[in-house]
């Protein structure tokens, strides 16, 4: 009798631990995959953007003045030939005054990069929401469609293994026994596929994630701060 090798190394769940793919993420769960996308490496740049946006706007607001400087020259002459040196000391200390004139363009300039950075990183979110929807979906096609071929290669190996029984009994010819077995062969090749295509989806919802892949048994790296 033959085997069902079908369904050999069948993915079981939508999770890849060797790809750091999050099961819940993969699997569509409402809000699943959140936390991942807020640690894609794209979007910690946006962060950052407007993080350094709104430190500049909080610079900018508190010193509505330029500093105060502060001169100091020194001068050494004599009245004659031969008379003594006279040292001469000169201490000056400017302070600006903050002036609308001076103010309103630097605020305006610095809440204009505020505005871009958060629009950016909105824009941003959008995208990466995308993504993500778009390659769970794609996760999810790829992994009915491997349910369904394993169905084909189950009934397929069934039939050969009743043709073959057949056969051995003078039952059936031995061209009925060869388009049985052409059968599960085209179906196993069609399941190899399916396994393909799952596999391209699932590093597909890995990127989308910002999850760098890795084979077992390493521990995915995903962006993010080290742990402490």
């Amino acid at each position: 009798g033959r085997e069902l090798t079908g369904d050999r190394d069948v993915p079981t769940a939508f999770g890849d631990a060797g790809l750091g793919v999050p099961d819940l993420a993969a699997r569509g769960a409402p809000g699943a995959g959140a936390e991942a996308v807020d640690r894609h490496p794209a979007r910690e740049g946006a962060r950052s953007r407007v993080d350094l946006a709104l430190a500049q706007l909080a610079w900018v607001n508190g010193s509505r003045r330029d500093a105060p400087e502060l001169a100091l020259a020194h001068r050494s002459d004599r009245a004659e030939h031969g008379a003594d040196y006279r040292n001469t000391v000169r201490v000056a200390l400017r302070i600006p005054f903050a002036s609308a004139a001076r103010n309103a363009p630097r605020i305006a300039a610095a809440g204009t990069t505020v505005a871009r950075a958060q629009a950016e990183l909105l824009q941003l979110d959008r995208q990466l929401q995308l993504d993500r929807a778009q390659a769970v979906g794609a996760l999810e096609a790829a992994h009915r469609q491997v349910e369904r071929v394993i169905e084909r290669v189950r009934a397929a190996t069934e039939h050969e293994r009743l043709v073959d029984r057949a056969y051995t009994l003078g039952e059936q010819s031995l061209t009925a026994l060869l388009r049985a077995v052409a059968l599960r062969e085209d179906a196993q090749a069609d399941l190899d596929r399916a396994r393909v295509a799952t596999s391209v989806s699932r590093a597909r919802l890995a990127q989308a994630l910002g999850v760098t892949p890795c084979p077992p048994p390493c521990v995915p790296r995903q962006a993010g701060p080290p742990a402490p």
